[in-house]
């Protein structure tokens, strides 16, 4: 390589598009001769060199690869001959393979020669003179297309087009101003370089575009076709050399390149330009139009591509530019983490694989080049970037999460690509092992996850994404927990504690942790076991002054504020997800997260263990910011189907709090409503039943309280027993949930209105104390608006026990209702009028109560007036109510039976509102019944004119008149059927109702029979 020297040069770069090899290094074996290579064609392993002295070699080549990867080439001469047209150059070369023929150009004449014998073929006719250029098409394969410059005459030239076959044949010839200097087609466009300009030329139009103008005097004309429908021309000005791009339309197409010199000869292999210039080899990229490589060439004489080989030659040698496969490229600029740069060349020139033919290949091998470089953006810590790549690459989230090996669970089969994406072991490796590095790892990783958990990437690798999110999130909240790990390691199973303020005041009652539940006395209040009475009072006493002076760290009343990270977590596990159980729970126990345990653990099902969590912290032995009280126990206790359960997790939140404690059994929906199998009580029963539910409704949250429905064998006997141990508040709770369900059963409507009746008389004591207050008569306010409002609605209570509790008492309006529900409306309106002097009250009785027609109400309204008009133990009849009734309410009177009531010795002006109202009343009724007689009447005469008019009109059968229905001639003594509708048929043609048309099935009677 004395000629030659390869060199890459692009900055400190170690990628390189092409190699410069040598292929024949003595192509001219006569040292002594002034001979020199002029052109060069390859095909496949046939080399052909053209020489200065006339002489056409050829060569073959045997490709080889040396210890180091690069391509070597050994090179044998097979043919040598002169083309016996003197010492002249061979101008130029050009191989068609698919006929086995060379077109040589010496000395402006065209010859067709054999491939591989050297032979002229005189066969083909392929002798042309005053040939200037020749080239193929470069869209046609076969390249047997050719274009052949010739000088016609000494005045004419023009452009032949010739079909290179068995033999040559002319199919056009396009006249041209003058012999182009260069020229090259693609399809039906030629690209001209004249002495002057640039011009296209379109074959099927005839009609030639000038480009641009050049000055042929520091211009070296060049002209290469650079995709379909492209060509490169290269042009130099005073200041600089530039490859301009146009499309066969004379176009610009894209930015122009910059080159150093004018070109000897220019190649082309996608997407890299290689032009030959002044002592050095330029490659530029048509991507982004920069210098990609530069190889220092002395004593070069040509360039060209050979159907994508680009071959370079001085005097004597000839050099192969072997292209460096796209995919090395690639993965060198990703070690040089230039990545865009390796990006943009994937996209434009990953390669067609021959059997590629829906492109599966090439689509996989760009995703995982996105991949690759998503990886190198992630240890550049271009997170936004990364992500990028990851989400278009379809990039399987578990190769970043195998990253962090703390993330993916313990059985995971998962195992990273192979060959690896990466040469990184871990996160470390990735970004460096400071802690800002590793956080923003961390905060990536999370994003990313959160983005793709519910999208397709996601499907089959449930698992080990939410295992990853819960425990990042778990870390995350634990960080911004107080320092808790004092009352893990002081606080033992049986030890009771409690706190006292900083002035000695009892701040927590003593409270059992013991592994069993609270103990009861018969009076319901919690006491210590016997034996260990002695062990809790040391307890307290040593544990006391410590905890004191760690008060400030403890949070032992469950915060209404959790950090927006403990927030996250909570909002996780409280969703469905597909994390590893096992792995989750330990890490959860392990960061102190007990309330989020306890809610992961009910939507896995352990519903025991979740319940039993919630109880350590309720008992304050375990410690949870995020802890918000019995609400999540209720909220689980009322989903489970175990009777055991509820049995022994709902005492313990019924004794804290009876009323919210109800909640377990008031907010199902499907409760068996009779069942003597199940009893709650009953520990032999609940044994029958499984101890946890593994159907857990998704309404176990910080807050929510939604009904569900699961199924619970109870029978609303044995969780009123249940309750009642509780007090009042849940039997009354559940009472009115029963109704609320429509329960239709007697007692619990009885049951219901004796409690409410027993609240209503303990309020009345208090009231009637001297130190009653506004709130205690407010509260007897509402006890008695409940009591009446469901002695109002309900008809299934026993209304003689309950009027037998209020008859001797001072619940006059209960009473009076209770005397309506019996029928007993005389007694009920005398309660309201002469108890309770409520005259609107009385009014309203009669306008709402319930009964049977017009005439009831009547009957109603004439009996408060007859109560009015009673006088009760020696006093007067009730004048005024009497009157403002029959003036308000007289539409519901009889004037006649109200005339019978009144005393003779009343005014007439004292009723006459009402008499006037009554007669106009009587008139109005008596006109509308006026009214309705003679619309009926004028309807009668109607239907009976129609009728007449029917039985008038006479049908004509004469001997050829037909049946509309059978279609046959009436006989002289047959029956005939005549339809309003015009319709004339047989009698025996009618169908079995008379009333309807056999043909058009209209019925003519008002009923079908």
């Amino acid at each position: 390589m004395s000629a030659a020297t390869a060199a890459a040069v692009g900055g400190t770069s170690s990628v390189t598009p092409f190699q410069l090899v040598p292929m024949i290094e003595n192509v001219i074996e006569d040292r002594s001769s002034k001979a020199e290579i002029t052109s060069v064609e390859l095909w496949d392993n046939n080399v052909y060199v053209g020489t200065s002295d006339g002489f056409l070699l050829y060569f073959v080549l045997e490709r080889g690869v040396s210890p180091t990867g690069k391509t070597t080439y050994q090179s044998r001469l097979e043919s040598k001959k002169h083309l016996g047209l003197g010492k002249k150059a061979v101008d130029k070369i050009l191989a068609v393979p698919r006929h086995q023929k060379l077109v040589v150009v010496c000395n402006g004449t065209m010859i067709i020669m054999h491939m591989y014998n050297l032979k002229v073929d005189t066969s083909a006719n392929g002798t042309l003179k005053n040939v200037g250029l020749v080239c193929h098409d470069e869209a046609s394969r076969s390249r047997s297309s050719l274009v052949v410059a010739r000088r016609k005459s000494a005045t004419a030239k023009a452009l032949c087009l010739y079909r290179l076959t068995e033999e040559l044949t002319g199919d056009a010839e396009l006249p041209v101003p003058e012999l182009p200097l260069a020229m090259a087609r693609f399809g039906n466009a030629i690209c001209l370089a004249f002495p002057r300009a640039y011009s296209m030329m379109h074959i099927d139009q005839g009609a030639m575009i000038e480009l641009f103008a050049f000055d042929v005097q520091v211009t070296r004309p060049a002209v290469k076709v650079v995709g379909a429908g492209e060509f490169l021309l290269g042009v130099t000005t005073s200041l600089d050399t530039l490859a301009m791009f146009v499309s066969e339309a004379g176009t610009p197409s894209r930015a122009p390149l910059q080159l150093s010199s004018n070109p000897l000869g220019v190649g082309y292999n996608h997407p890299y330009v290689v032009s030959m210039c002044d002592d050095v080899v330029q490659v530029h990229s048509t991507i982004d139009q920069l210098l990609k490589q530069s190889v220092p060439f002395r004593s070069g004489r040509t360039l060209t591509d050979c159907n994508g080989n680009i071959v370079a030659a001085t005097h004597q040698v000839i050099y192969a530019l072997d292209p460096v496969p796209v995919s090395s490229q690639i993965q060198g600029m990703l070690r040089e983490r230039r990545v865009s740069e390796a990006l943009t060349l994937a996209d434009e020139a990953l390669p067609h694989d021959s059997d590629d033919f829906d492109g599966q290949k090439r689509r996989r091998a760009l995703r995982r080049i996105q991949q690759q470089a998503g990886f190198v953006y992630l240890a550049m810590q271009s997170f936004e970037q990364a992500e990028e790549m990851f989400t278009k690459s379809l990039l399987d989230p578990r190769e970043l999460v195998v990253l962090c090996p703390w993330l993916m669970p313990k059985l995971s089969m998962f195992r990273p690509e192979r060959p690896p994406l990466h040469a990184f072991q871990d996160m470390k490796g990735v970004v460096g092992e400071t802690p800002e590095a590793m956080h923003s790892a961390h905060a990536f990783l999370l994003k990313y996850l959160e983005s793709i958990r519910d999208t397709r990437l996601a499907i089959g690798k449930r698992d080990e994404i939410d295992t990853a999110l819960l425990r990042m999130y778990a870390d995350a909240a634990a960080a911004t927990l107080p320092d808790t790990n004092f009352i893990s390691q002081t606080v033992r199973p049986g030890v009771g504690l409690s706190l006292e303020s900083s002035n000695g005041a009892t701040t927590k009652s003593d409270v059992a942790i013991g592994s069993s539940s609270m103990a009861t006395s018969s009076s319901g209040a919690a006491t210590e076991p016997d034996s260990s009475k002695a062990q809790h009072r040391y307890a307290k006493q040593k544990l006391l002054k410590r905890l004191r002076d760690h008060q400030s760290k403890l949070q032992l009343t469950p915060s209404k504020v959790v950090s927006p990270e403990m927030s996250r977590l909570i909002a996780f596990v409280n969703q469905p997800n597909s994390c590893a159980a096992e792995d989750c729970e330990d890490h959860l126990q392990q960061r102190q997260l007990y309330h989020a345990l306890a809610l992961f653990c009910a939507h896995t099902g352990k519903v025991r263990k979740a319940l039993d969590t919630w109880l350590q912290l309720d008992e304050k032995r375990l410690a949870d910011p995020s802890y918000g009280g019995l609400g999540h126990m209720i909220d689980l206790l009322r989903t489970t189907t175990s009777v055991e359960l509820v049995r022994r997790f709902g005492e313990y939140v019924l004794h804290q709090d009876p009323r919210e404690g109800a909640r377990i059994f008031t907010e199902r929906l499907d409760l068996v409503r009779a069942s003597d199998d199940a009893s709650i009580l009953s520990p032999s029963s609940s044994a029958s039943l499984p101890a946890s539910s593994s159907a857990v409704a998704q309404s176990v949250s910080l807050g929510q309280s939604a009904p569900v429905q699961v199924p619970l064998q109870l029978a609303p006997d044995d969780i009123l027993e249940f309750l009642g141990k509780f007090g009042r508040i849940p039997v009354v709770a559940y009472l009115e949930f029963l109704l609320q369900n429509l329960s239709l059963e007697e007692k619990y409507h009885t049951q219901l209105a004796l409690l409410y009746l027993d609240d209503v008389q303990e309020q009345f004591k208090l009231v009637k104390s001297s130190q009653a207050t506004d709130d205690d008569r407010q509260n007897l306010s509402d006890a008695r608006g409940r009591l009446a409002e469901l002695l109002e609605t309900s008809n299934y209570y026993r209304v003689p026990v309950l009027l037998g509790r209020i008859r001797d008492t001072e619940l006059y309006s209960e009473c009076a209702i209770l005397y309506g529900k019996m029928d007993e409306h005389e007694k009920a309106l005398s309660i309201l009028v002469h108890r309770l002097q409520d005259f609107k009250g009385a009014e309203r009785y009669c306008a709402v109560t319930q009964g049977v027609g017009r005439e009831f109400r009547r009957n109603l309204y004439l009996t408060l007036l007859k109560v009015y008009m009673t006088p009760v133990g020696g006093g007067e009849p009730l004048v005024i109510p009497a009157v403002d009734l029959l003036n308000n309410q007289g539409s519901h009177f009889d004037v006649a039976k109200v005339m019978e009531l009144l005393p003779s010795d009343w005014s007439i002006n004292l009723v006459s509102q009402f008499l006037q109202r009554g007669i106009d009343e009587n008139l109005r009724h008596a006109r509308e019944l006026m009214i309705v007689k003679n619309l009926l009447r004028a309807q009668y005469i109607s239907t009976r004119n129609e009728q007449l008019s029917l039985r008038r009109g006479g049908v004509l059968v004469t001997e050829s008149t037909t049946c509309n229905v059978c279609s046959k001639l009436f006989s002289h003594d047959a029956a005939v059927v005549r339809y309003p509708n015009g319709v004339v048929c047989h009698l025996h043609c009618c169908r079995p109702n008379k009333s309807e048309c056999p043909v058009t099935g209209v019925f003519f009677n008002r009923e079908r029979r």
